[in-house]
């Protein structure tokens, strides 16, 4: 069925890919869009500087905020045509419905609920096979007999979703996420992510040597195709991931790494996700503290490796947004460095304050910790909301020569990560761009983070200057 959009040219639908729960509201609108005549396929924007009331999507000019639920896709097509409502079939909005609930359910936070995303997620595959039975048959055929069948993209999508549920930490299926995704790479054996995913399962069942060629085999698959978005391949940071994985596995098959006993133990930790230990407390000044938090090393790289990015923690309902001072790589290994200052009236920063480290406590203090966010794409570092303006007037984003950050109190934690990136010769920034902090403080015991900017530009080969302003300073 297509639904005529009106007289008018539909206003472009732009999501930001840095919000979390930016997958979901995409799989709305690619499912609904291609109903409606005249509206193009949602786009991938930019971060649009409001990430606290994300998922944020940009309607035309329009910036729309919170769109939390599955009615917020239908508004945002209806903001794009003007304020039509699109009248969809039943069939068209229970199909992607289904799997715009699924994830929302399998997002992190405290709505979470893999047990139900499974079922609605096995209530979509059934109705995906009974809309088109030939292409299920012939799926079906292949799971029997090894031959290889049509490509169905949706059918796949959605067992990967189900195996990504199901193998989580929280439901623990390992069975049951293998067997989705040996479904999807015979009926897409061309697929590298669906053998990096099965990898990890291997992984986790602690069948290391199995792991391990399957990742050999992802990686030599996806070496072979264009990346994403325009293949299927692997990136060149998963790439080199996969290679330390693969390094790592077969000295623990030979019996030099360590080795666990099973899935209770297991050596990762997911998308980094979930419950975080506090190992260490700093103080730093009179009411901010450095908290060290460690998990297991998640089983994908950092997202975001030369970009500025955050972490959401939660404590019950409410949730804050942290820019950590420790970087990329850090958290690859497992441990993550947070900076807070507590606020009399704050409730996180006041939950901070009330936590003991690892050793005390007696393994009761944990942080529950969302994984990264994008805060700002470098070197561009233009929020979405103004990146097509500025590429409109001058064709292009001019490469930086000279970033100049101004900042106060636990404003230092996002500058500390872009000034990483010129003070590294390899990093966002290339090797011709240099860096000025100015950082005001009120006296000198406030100042934050004073070792990790005196090793920065120490470091930085003088690409690096930081300079500090005291606004009641006391001799």
């Amino acid at each position: 069925m297509t639904i005529t959009g009106g007289n008018s040219e539909p206003a472009s639908i732009r999501v930001c890919p840095s919000c979390a729960g930016h997958e979901a509201v995409l799989s709305d609108l690619e499912d609904l869009c291609k109903h409606v005549e005249g509206l193009g396929a949602p786009l991938l924007g930019s971060c649009y500087n409001a990430c606290s009331q994300g998922p944020n999507c940009m309607v035309g000019e329009q910036l729309l905020t919170r769109n939390v639920e599955f009615e917020c896709s239908l508004s945002l097509i209806s903001q794009s045509l003007g304020g039509l409502k699109p009248c969809f079939s039943e069939e068209v909005l229970r199909r992607a419905r289904l799997k715009s609930d699924a994830m929302r359910l399998m997002a992190f936070g405290p709505k979470q609920d893999m047990a139900k995303a499974v079922e609605l997620l096995t209530e979509a595959i059934s109705l995906e096979r009974e809309q088109d039975a030939s292409s299920a048959e012939r799926a079906a055929a292949a799971e029997d007999h090894g031959s290889r069948a049509p490509t169905m993209s949706r059918l796949c999508e959605l067992h990967m979703l189900r195996a990504e549920a199901s193998g989580s930490f929280v439901l623990k299926n390992l069975d049951s996420a293998l067997a989705d995704l040996e479904f999807v790479i015979r009926v897409e054996p061309d697929l590298s992510r669906a053998h990096v995913e099965k990898a990890k399962i291997l992984r986790r069942s602690q069948k290391l040597a199995e792991a391990a060629e399957c990742f050999r085999y992802a990686l030599k698959l996806g070496a072979a195709q264009q990346p994403p978005p325009n293949g299927n391949g692997l990136t060149a940071q998963l790439q080199a991931w996969i290679r330390n994985a693969v390094e790592d596995l077969d000295a623990r098959a030979a019996g030099q790494g360590f080795s666990t006993g099973g899935d209770a133990d297991a050596t990762d930790s997911g998308d980094g996700s979930g419950r975080w230990k506090v190992t260490k407390i700093t103080g730093v000044s009179f009411d901010s503290c450095i908290y060290h938090l460690e998990n297991s090393p998640p089983s994908i790289p950092h997202p975001y490796p030369k970009d500025a990015w955050h972490v959401s923690v939660h404590f019950g309902t409410t949730q804050r947004e942290y820019t950590p001072i420790s970087t990329a790589a850090d958290w690859e290994k497992g441990r993550l460095d947070l900076l807070v200052k507590t606020y009399p009236g704050g409730i996180v920063s006041r939950k901070f304050a009330t936590l003991q480290p690892w050793s005390v406590s007696k393994g009761a203090c944990w942080v529950v910790v969302s994984a990264p966010h994008l805060t700002l794409t470098l070197p561009d570092a233009v929020d979405g909301k103004h990146r097509q303006t500025t590429v409109d007037a001058l064709g292009h984003i001019p490469p930086a020569t000279h970033v100049c950050l101004i900042v106060g109190g636990t404003g230092v934690a996002p500058a500390l990560q872009i000034l990483r990136e010129v003070a590294d010769p390899k990093g966002a920034f290339g090797q011709n761009c240099r860096g000025t902090l100015l950082y005001s403080s009120r006296r000198q015991w406030d100042v934050l983070a004073l070792n990790e900017l005196r090793s920065l530009e120490s470091s930085g080969g003088g690409r690096v200057t930081v300079w500090h302003t005291l606004t009641d300073h006391v001799e």
